[in-house]
């Protein structure tokens, strides 16, 4: 049997990564005793087989979404890091499949997770002044899909895909379903009042209103 540690080294990634999946729940190890309801508890008992070695070498090579760069590669960019959870994949998909209709077309350099919602990157390219029949620019139509993109992300649980909310925890924020809502510990009072926080302007409440960072 492994450690936490010694499986991670195995495996080629860091402790903390793995004992993510682990907390995810979708996987388990042979020996996975939480205590008091947390595998994080310095008392669980995690312990790795080496055929769970070979399982969860398979979950970490999902997380890196392989089929993306395999099914459109002509709009991300080879290398391109998405360092978010697998439940936004269908997200990434989505907005790939709306550059492929664009000029050039353009393409994406990566994205990530921040305050809670995905975060997209594109090659700042510069276009050709092209416009649609509603008259707006290809650099616009870009940005209108990120954006949409962005705003999705705080309804979709970014562990599994299923519909979430934007959750307010203490040290950081997480967009996830019910089942996975305790990834994000000791929520904020405010948390259900928050519905958005997006990069510019301030925090979006439920009631539609927007307040200032």
């Amino acid at each position: 049997m492994f450690t936490v540690s010694e499986a991670a080294e195995r495996l080629g990634v860091i402790g903390l990564d793995l004992m993510h999946i682990v907390d995810v729940g979708d996987l388990r190890p042979t020996v996975c005793v939480p205590r008091e309801g947390s595998v994080w508890h310095p008392d669980a008992e995690i312990a790795f087989s080496e055929d769970d070695l070979g399982r969860f070498a398979e979950e970490i090579e999902r997380r890196t979404m392989p089929q993306l760069y395999e099914q459109y590669g002509n709009v991300i960019k080879a290398g391109a890091q998405f360092t978010c959870g697998p439940g936004w994949e269908q997200i990434i998909r989505s907005v790939a499949e709306k550059l492929v209709t664009l000029p050039g077309p353009p393409r994406l350099s990566g994205g990530k997770e921040k305050f809670g919602s995905l975060i997209l990157y594109d090659l700042k390219v510069i276009f050709s002044e092209e416009y649609d029949l509603k008259g707006i620019s290809t650099r616009e139509s870009i940005e209108i899909i990120l954006e949409a993109a962005r705003k999705q992300s705080v309804t979709i649980c970014e562990e599994c895909g299923q519909p979430g909310r934007l959750r307010i925890g203490a040290s950081w924020t997480k967009t996830t379903c019910d089942r996975h809502a305790h990834l994000v510990d000791n929520l904020r009072d405010d948390d259900g009042d928050i519905v958005d926080l997006p990069p510019q302007g301030g925090p979006i409440y439920k009631d539609g209103s927007q307040g200032r960072y």
